[in-house]
């Protein structure tokens, strides 16, 4: 009785105390067995490892899924449906987005008839015709954002050279506009059948139109060149052009026709000094000179260098023939040192 009441007025840590020594012997014990040489038998250890649960499969590969279930029925019968892909959106789903919009957008655009290029329209030339520049678009008639200025404008300076700085500018929807300053001849050139203006930078062009005021100039021949161009008569001719166009080698400058310096000069000087009711006239072969009104040409070559030997020589033969009764038909003072006239 009394063992009993000592049992169980024993405090709790004894009590672990006493399961611990109790369960703590078999060791001892076999550890003894091991020293006295016997061998006990020990079992394997198999360690098994756990599988992992399905949702922490999907937790580690990628996404989780959303799985649905579909009832098939009133008996309680239901199929289950292929998972579904949980998506997150992101800033690249919205970038994303945004191109392919802007890619239909600009294709609209592009495609759009409202934006087509209709009509070429002319600004700050008088002296032409807004039909004279319609073959420049003609095949380019295409968006207004696909328009290359670049080829209009290359064609522009082959076509039109004698034009001061070009410039074409895109009016929205659907208009190009070519806008140039027009040179101002100083010049009439009258070479048989064809005239021809000239500029005071020696710039020749096509006579267009009527301008008064014009110092006229006739002869047989078009207006001597400083250098000759190689006009396109053909498409390969004009294709060669746009080649070296391209390269970089030929600008306006190089495409347009100038009178040769001398002429120019000579015509110049040649204004200042001409009698009243007298014409200026040029000879290939004898220079300027002019036509006089009792019916005479005299020409001065075209080195006026010695402008004033020449007409002191001219006055001096023409006074010669006057008292001789003579009426030439032209008197030529090119050559100050071998003087000459003609008769009819």
């Amino acid at each position: 009785m009394s063992a009993v009441k000592e049992e169980k007025l024993l405090p709790r840590s004894g009590k672990l105390r006493e399961k611990r020594s109790q369960s703590g012997q078999p060791r001892q014990h076999s550890s003894s067995t091991s020293k006295t040489g016997a061998h006990p038998q020990v079992s394997p250890i198999i360690t098994r490892k756990a599988d992992r649960p399905a949702g922490a499969r999907e937790a580690a590969t990628g996404q989780p899924r959303r799985k649905v279930v579909y009832k098939v029925g009133a008996n309680g019968v239901e199929t289950r449906l292929p998972a579904i892909p949980i998506l997150h959106f992101s800033w690249q789903w919205i970038s994303g987005i945004l191109a392919v919009l802007l890619f239909l957008f600009t294709i609209i655009l592009i495609n759009s008839k409202i934006f087509k290029v209709r009509a070429l329209k002319v600004e700050g030339l008088t002296r032409y015709a807004e039909e004279e520049f319609q073959p420049l678009i003609k095949g380019r008639k295409t968006s207004l954002f696909l328009f290359n200025t670049n080829e209009v404008m290359k064609s522009l300076s082959l076509v039109y050279p004698e034009l001061q700085d070009p410039q074409i500018t895109i009016d929205m929807p659907n208009q190009v506009i070519i806008s140039a300053v027009e040179r101002q001849p100083i010049i009439h050139w009258q070479a048989g059948d064809g005239a021809y203006w000239i500029d005071a930078e020696g710039v020749v062009m096509a006579k267009r139109g009527e301008i008064e005021g014009l110092l006229y100039i006739e002869s047989p021949v078009a207006p001597p060149l400083s250098e000759t161009k190689n006009k396109p008569v053909s498409a390969v001719d004009y294709a060669r052009m746009v080649i070296e166009r391209k390269t970089g080698s030929l600008t306006n400058e190089h495409l347009v026709d100038r009178i040769s310096n001398d002429v120019l000069q000579a015509v110049i000087h040649m204004s200042a000094i001409i009698p009243e009711g007298a014409s200026l006239v040029f000879d290939p072969i004898s220079g300027m000179g002019w036509r006089d009104p009792g019916g005479w040409e005299v020409f001065f070559g075209t080195d006026l260098s010695n402008i004033d030997f020449k007409q002191v020589e001219y006055q001096t033969i023409l006074a010669k023939l006057v008292e001789l009764g003579v009426t030439p038909a032209m008197i030529s003072v090119e050559h100050v040192d071998s003087p000459y006239f003609r008769m009819e």
